[in-house]
């Protein structure tokens, strides 16, 4: 989402209530007699997440862990792990055949370098 004070300011002017172990929201009224008018840009954010498209979740073998299907899954991070791990793996390998070559070239000088 872009910066935006005004809809900074309304997503935090709600108050929540955990009356009955549920999580509630305080009345539309009390909101907008703080803010002094109607959280529309809040009430557009709350309404696009809560209709978008979700996947199922399926339970992986470890009942805590959750894997998740489809084109919602936040993957960037795990993207980017993903290419770092692999890029230290193909460094990690350059440099054990880099120093393999050193020691032939060492091994046919006499054991001296140059």
């Amino acid at each position: 989402m872009p910066p935006d004070e005004e809809l900074f300011k309304e997503l935090t002017m709600v108050k929540f209530g955990t009356p009955g172990q549920k999580i509630t929201v305080e009345p539309k009224d009390k909101i907008k007699s703080r803010l002094g008018a109607s959280p529309d840009k809040a009430d557009s954010v709350a309404y696009g997440n809560w209709v978008r498209h979700r996947s199922p979740a399926e339970m992986h073998e470890d009942p805590d862990k959750v894997i998740k299907k489809g084109p919602n899954r936040e993957v960037g991070l795990e993207k980017l792990l993903a290419h770092k791990q692999k890029a230290a793996q193909i460094k990690q390998k350059e440099f054990t055949r880099a120093l393999k070559r050193m020691g032939k070239a060492r091994k046919s000088r006499g054991g001296k370098f140059l």
